[in-house]
């Protein structure tokens, strides 16, 4: 697969862009700044992650406050919580990121970015999900 180039992307999605949002993602959740990360986020998001406790039956979040408590709780529940990036891919609107999350698991979250770069919808994915999680059963 080749490269695209950055005429191929918006301009808020040049490959700095890309990279900057991805370093400052990571700081803001490894600095366990609940503002910080939620800055990467629009009012609307839309998040769904099978570790949503404050979602849909869908596990899904609407709104930057839902995932704001999201947040909290995988604060409070994971105190050492630390993110440790792998690979960053990007598309003309999105961004994967991949990452070895909590519990050492293999994590991608599909984000699509609005015109700003912000996510307005997320998508996680994990390897397995931690036992006692939400949705392990």
């Amino acid at each position: 697969m080749s490269e695209r180039s950055n005429e191929d992307r918006p301009p808020s999605l040049t490959e700095e862009a890309v990279g900057e949002f991805a370093r400052e993602w990571y700081a803001a959740w490894n600095a366990h700044d609940v503002q910080r990360v939620l800055s990467h986020y629009t009012e609307d998001i839309v998040f769904t992650s099978p570790l949503a406790v404050h979602g849909d039956s869908t596990r899904t979040m609407r709104g930057r406050e839902k995932v704001a408590e999201h947040v909290r709780r995988a604060f409070e529940k994971v105190p050492d919580l630390h993110f440790e990036p792998l690979a960053t891919l990007a598309a003309p609107s999105s961004v994967v990121l991949h990452y070895r999350g909590v519990f050492g698991l293999l994590v991608a979250e599909f984000m699509e970015l609005d015109g700003s770069g912000r996510a307005q919808r997320v998508v996680a994915h994990y390897e397995r999900l931690p036992s006692g999680s939400p949705a392990s059963g």
